[in-house]
């Protein structure tokens, strides 16, 4: 039995590495949406969900372009010879 009514749910990942959460509602599949309007629910193939997985992916490219740039930064010689530590 399932005392707390929480509908099955998945963590989904792509290729890229990006990923959303998924759960099931009355039987039908929806994309949960908890970073640009938490709470709402796509169901799963609609013009909706593939619009959120697309950003989703987009906002992944940039957050892993941006750290892979802030770690050749962090690491580069003029950042050494300065003093600064570098992160693994």
């Amino acid at each position: 039995m399932d005392w707390l009514a929480v509908a099955p749910c998945a963590l989904c990942r792509d290729q890229s590495g990006a990923m959303w959460n998924a759960v099931l509602v009355e039987g039908e599949p929806f994309v949960v949406d908890v970073l640009f309007d938490p709470g709402a629910l796509y169901e799963q193939g609609s013009g909706k969900a593939e619009e959120y997985m697309r950003r989703v992916q987009l906002e992944w490219q940039d957050s892993a372009g941006s750290a892979g740039a802030a770690r050749a930064a962090s690491s580069s010689p003029e950042r050494r010879r300065a003093g600064h530590a570098t992160l693994p």
